[in-house]
């Protein structure tokens, strides 16, 4: 049996570590700039947002760099790239600068170690869990040494913004990010549509325009893409069609194929990783 490591015993018995509920609340109220905005995440959401963190033992944090690594290893070789592409649609092959937001290496913790599950090309929650984590308090010295703190994570926010900008700027080096388009298909109906909300307040509070929007809600006019009369830069894709190959995202991908907007992830990524 692999012996017990400190983040184990830590699981078991330690809840030292919990969210400042009043914190929470502030910052999620603030963040949306809607008062009573957590009491009503709460009902509709009520196992959302975690009340303690799992540790995870730094030999395991450790080989989960590992895989990444190796897999960003063989993604960048040119026999893999050529042997996927030439299974993958027509609008996975097109190369753009993009790289992707938010992919999500997926890892089981397991006694025998972490064992990745998937690679999730458009993985929600990171800035739900920015909220969390800047809300959580240790009621010891010893545990609060295991959490970074709000201290610790005061740049999150601007480079998560700074990643879209990235993206942006791979596409077009001489231009600045002036609207972004979070997509889902119902978005509203989407069960992490509160982060949604949060996306679109975050980007507009760093000067960003932005909107949330359905994939019908699009049109191209004069090879730029359209949503509630302004003209899109950027479309953070959060659907599942990732292929664009949906009656519903016809528009998305004419859009997609004439470069009329920066999609990230793109269909691309998915191929080369997640698929």
């Amino acid at each position: 049996m692999p012996q017990e490591t400190l983040a184990d015993a830590l699981n078991r018995s330690c809840q030292c570590i919990a969210v400042d509920e009043q914190k929470l609340q502030r910052s999620l109220e603030a963040g949306f700039g809607m008062p009573g905005f957590y009491a009503r995440l709460q009902a509709s959401h009520p196992n959302l947002l975690a009340e303690y963190p799992i540790f995870v033992a730094r030999e395991h944090i450790a080989a989960m760099q590992d895989v990444i690594e190796a897999i960003e290893h063989v993604v960048a070789l040119a026999p893999y790239r050529e042997t996927v592409l030439a299974q993958a649609p027509e609008i996975a092959r097109r190369a753009s600068g993009a790289h992707g937001v938010f992919f999500g290496y997926d890892f089981h913790l397991t006694n025998a170690g972490p064992r990745l599950i998937e690679i999730n090309t458009n993985a929600g929650g990171a800035l739900l869990l920015h909220h969390v984590a800047s809300a959580q308090q240790a009621c010891c010295r010893e545990v609060g040494a295991f959490f970074p703190g709000p201290q610790g994570i005061g740049g999150v926010e601007q480079v998560f913004v700074d990643m879209f900008r990235d993206e942006f700027r791979a596409q077009h080096p001489q231009h600045e990010l002036g609207c972004i388009a979070i997509v889902d298909e119902d978005p509203q109906a989407q069960y992490l549509s509160p982060e949604f909300e949060l996306f679109r307040q975050m980007f507009e509070n760093h000067g960003i325009e932005a909107l949330i929007a359905d994939p019908r809600d699009f049109e191209l006019q004069d090879d730029r893409l359209v949503a509630a009369g302004r003209t899109v830069d950027v479309v953070y894709n959060r659907l599942t069609d990732f292929y664009l190959e949906s009656q519903a995202c016809t528009t998305l991908r004419a859009a997609c194929e004439r470069d009329a907007a920066v999609f990230t992830p793109s269909p691309r990524a998915h191929a080369l990783y997640a698929n």
